[in-house]
């Protein structure tokens, strides 16, 4: 019961300890998971903001470039502002006309140019009319399956176009470039479809460092017929009249200057920007022609737009897509150019190294908390055992020695008294007190003995000697255990060589055959043929002493423990023949001490043979 209770306790103390350890792993697992969803969730934003700069960094510039054609590039043809004849004399504006750059082509991703004057009048400059169209096909500036099929998108888009839609998207108050003012400073007053894509306040100046010189050039020469134009004409001009004599007549210049002013202080531009009707995606501006208010712009691909920039984000963001956002989102993934919100998917889950800190830091414990488990388990069947050793080897021995100490009181109370009458008796009766007394120091000596093998202090004494010799010294007290129950005991010892010498300790052989031949007599002898044999003979360099009897053998289920101290219990004691059980395991370990084996043969019901081998 005291065993049971000792393996319940350390059950739940090993429970105990592996729990606690299991929730230490699940939370320290856990915070290692959190921190590896944050990290991700923060790839994810950062890799996100990094996409919609690089969306946003391409629609700008194309946006701006859109922005920086002049209104009256989205006609076919236009008259040149300011045309001079070979020898120097203005041309009357809307004399020569000029092809627009956007005839016959259009950007790589842009369906259709267009310009809306409302009442359904929508026109495209890749797609002349009338006279126009001839000239442009036969001039090669536009070739007629290129005008068929961008007829055909003009059709397209009047199908879902509505002009006054577009205008209220554009707002009432879309900023117009101010009269008197610089070129590129703009009063900008947002509409509910550009608040918050354009600008952030109530009020702001257009920042002009997108705009490259180039444009600011082409915007200066073509579009509006600046001053500063007009300077620098009149001073090549003037340059020219040095070297030629030749002269402009003064009222054709003052004509060309007029008829800029009046071109500037007429057109006002707005801004252009990105609106959706319905699926579609156009950029428009309106464009103020003194009271008449037009809308030009250009309806993009969106579609292929769209594939490109997914294609370009794939390093960034794998499972990204653009799609049609609201005028009043307010989404962080809204981008600033165009009204199209990202939407990315979660980026794939890092497993993190298999070897991480936390990991072999939790290995570690769990196998340290193992191996102390394991350990602790060892000890306490150790100690177990031990205890149960301890408590059958006091049980052995006091059963044991009652039995001769019994003997020793009555028959000495008997003799000293004068029980005894006859001398016989009196022999008999002192014959028997010397068994027990041999018995019972014999008892003594394996248990002195064994103590002093387990507790270390076991020497022994090796002599040289002669196989004979040993074999005589070691078996002198044999037949006095073989009579005292009366087995007959065979010694064989033919076939030894004369002169062959061993070093051992002859009286631990002795000890061992005599504890061999006391089980022999014990638990071997047989009721059919009583007998018991010592062979000794030289096998393979080695000399062996072999003890066999005819008794019923050893029991399987006893051969594996047969060697264990106190192997016999305080019950298997009381009705057994005499003995604690300590006989075989002190045979065992002498034998070991001087360099050689014990070792046991045995066929249930044909005897058991017991072989000691020792190195010559």
């Amino acid at each position: 019961m005291k065993v049971w209770r000792s393996w319940v306790f350390f059950g739940g103390c090993i429970l105990v300890a592996l729990l606690a350890l299991t929730w230490v792993t699940s939370v320290v697992l856990g915070l290692e998971d959190t921190e590896r969803e944050a990290t991700q969730r923060a790839i994810l934003e950062e890799n996100t903001r990094l996409a919609l700069w690089r969306v946003d960094s391409v629609m700008s510039a194309f946006i701006v470039s859109e922005g920086a054609r002049p209104h009256f590039a989205y006609q076919s043809f236009y008259p040149a502002q300011l045309a001079l004849s070979r020898d120097s004399k203005l041309y009357q504006q809307g004399t020569i006309l000029v092809p627009s750059r956007l005839l016959g082509q259009s950007g790589e991703h842009v369906w259709l140019h267009f310009q809306s004057e409302g009442d359904g009048q929508l026109s495209s400059p890749q797609v002349p009319t009338g006279f126009m169209c001839d000239v442009a096909e036969q001039s090669n500036y536009a070739p007629s399956d290129s005008i068929e099929a961008y007829t055909k998108r003009l059709k397209q888009l009047g199908d879902f176009f509505k002009h006054d839609e577009l205008l209220k998207k554009l707002g009432a108050g879309e900023a117009f470039f101010e009269k008197g003012s610089s070129y590129y400073e703009l009063n900008l007053k947002p509409s509910p479809e550009n608040q918050g894509q354009v600008v952030d306040q109530q009020s702001a100046r257009y920042d002009t460092s997108n705009y490259t010189p180039v444009n600011q050039e082409r915007r200066s020469k073509q579009e509006l017929g600046a001053r500063a134009f007009n300077n620098r004409w009149s001073q090549r001009q003037q340059k020219a009249n040095k070297i030629q004599g030749n002269s402009i007549p003064k009222p054709d210049r003052e004509r060309g200057q007029i008829l800029a002013e009046n071109e500037r202080s007429s057109i006002e531009e707005g801004v252009m920007q990105a609106v959706w009707m319905g699926d579609h995606l156009l950029l428009a501006r309106r464009v103020k022609m003194g009271e008449k208010v037009v809308i030009q712009g250009c309806w993009l691909d969106w579609k292929n737009l769209k594939s490109e920039f997914v294609k370009s984000l794939a390093d960034l963001l794998p499972d990204v897509d653009l799609h049609k956002s609201t005028a009043l989102s307010e989404s962080s993934r809204r981008m600033a150019s165009i009204p199209v919100e990202l939407t990315a998917g979660p980026l794939p889950i890092d497993p993190g190294p298999t070897t991480s800190p936390r990991a072999v830091s939790l290995g570690i414990a769990w196998g340290a908390c193992l191996i102390a488990a394991l350990a602790l388990g060892i000890l306490l069947k150790g100690l177990l055992t031990l205890s149960e050793r301890r408590g059958a080897f006091v049980s052995a021995v006091t059963h044991e020695m009652r039995t001769p100490l019994t003997t020793f009181r009555v028959y000495t109370e008997m003799l000293s008294e004068g029980m005894v009458p006859t001398e016989e008796k009196r022999t008999k009766y002192l014959k028997t007190l010397k068994r027990e007394a041999d018995r019972l120091g014999h008892l003594v000596n394996n248990v002195l003995a064994f103590s002093r093998l387990e507790g270390g202090r076991g020497e022994t004494q090796r002599e040289e000697m002669t196989l004979i010799d040993l074999f005589e010294r070691s078996s002198r007290s044999l037949p006095d255990v073989a009579d005292r129950v009366n087995v007959p005991l065979t010694l064989h010892k033919d076939g030894l060589p004369e002169n062959q010498l061993i070093k051992v300790d002859a009286s631990g052989v002795e000890q061992i055959l005599v504890n061999l031949v006391d089980n022999a007599c014990k638990y071997g002898k047989s009721e059919i043929d009583p007998q018991i044999t010592l062979t000794m003979a030289v096998k393979n360099r080695e000399l062996t002493l072999t003890v066999s009897d005819n008794g019923p053998g050893v029991l399987k289920s006893d051969r594996r423990r047969i060697f264990t101290p106190f192997f016999k219990s305080a019950t298997e004691a009381a009705h057994s023949a005499p003995g604690v059980g300590l006989g075989l395991a002190l045979s065992q370990r002498l034998a070991k001490q001087m360099g050689g084996r014990l070792e046991m043969s045995s066929k249930d019901g044909v005897g058991a043979a017991f072989t000691l081998s020792l190195p010559l």
